[in-house]
């Protein structure tokens, strides 16, 4: 399989097609100009002008035209689990490291904590 950068930046040419087929979820995003797309078991055809996107399924091809000199973006989606784990390892602008999530704290605080004697209770009654 072929891996190109993202997002991708393609130049259409008045009435130019371009097929395409992907194998995860893009974003097809319009930069300049209009073009329509064409994807299959779907009846119409989605016309976007500059500024307007599409998201594409996974495995789906589609056939995108140009209306007149058009640039289109394609921009694989990241899974929201891989993005939230890049902004908890990336370090911050101050470069210390943002705190760890309160359930890996919890080990290291209860590690720490000094073991407490157990508590001699008083007898239930004292005379006997």
């Amino acid at each position: 399989m072929l891996k190109l950068p993202s997002p991708l930046a393609l130049q259409l040419g008045d009435g130019q097609l371009l097929r395409w087929q992907q194998a995860v979820p893009v974003t097809l995003r319009v930069l300049h100009g209009r073009v329509w797309v064409t994807r299959p078991g779907d009846p119409d055809d989605h016309f976007l002008d500059a500024g307007a996107a599409l998201r594409l399924a996974p495995g789906g091809g589609v056939l995108i035209g140009a209306e007149g000199a058009a640039q289109i973006a394609i921009e694989a989606e990241r899974p929201a689990w891989r993005a939230a784990l890049r902004r908890w390892i990336t370090p911050t602008p101050h470069h210390t490291a943002p705190a760890p999530p309160p359930c890996a704290r919890w080990p290291r605080a209860a590690a720490r904590r000094p073991a407490r004697a157990p508590r001699r209770r008083a007898p239930a009654h004292p005379g006997r």
